[in-house]
């Protein structure tokens, strides 16, 4: 696959092309720093979540 293949992918690329015929839609600038997040691969540790419990499996659920 070719960069400018990739590139054409963006929503920022085809969404002006295709815009009548998809939903409406508003493109926002992020900024560096939720990028640079998103891109992270590191481990989120999000503390006060809920904690597992033996009991927490749905009760509707069959094997």
């Amino acid at each position: 696959m070719k960069k400018e293949q990739v590139v054409n992918c963006q929503f920022s690329v085809w969404y002006p092309i295709f815009k009548k015929h998809t939903i409406k839609s508003l493109i926002l600038p992020l900024p560096q720093n939720v990028i640079d997040y998103l891109l992270d691969d590191g481990t989120l540790v999000v503390s006060g979540g809920l904690q597992s419990s033996q009991n927490s499996t749905p009760k509707c659920w069959r094997p």
